[in-house]
């Protein structure tokens, strides 16, 4: 786990370890997704849709018939 500070904008700095172990370089996509009390940053593909469309279906926390699940809401997207 890395720890970083927001700044005063409320921006973030992404590590160098971790924009290159996951090929992330200047103009990347990302999703913001809130869950539960948690953000999570998802890299997306070139194609938007299809990016959207991959995020619920692998979500381990969609709806999942009462057995815990909790729901995906994005609240940002880069683009």
């Amino acid at each position: 786990m890395v720890t970083v500070t927001l700044n005063e904008n409320g921006q973030v700095t992404i590590p160098a370890k971790i924009l290159k172990e996951g090929g992330l370089t200047k103009g990347t996509r990302i999703a913001i997704m809130e869950i539960g009390k948690r953000i999570i940053l998802v890299p997306l593909p070139k194609d938007t849709l299809q990016a959207l469309i991959g995020l619920e279906k692998s979500s381990p926390h969609r709806g999942d018939g009462g057995r815990g699940g909790q729901r995906v809401k994005i609240i940002m997207m880069v683009v």
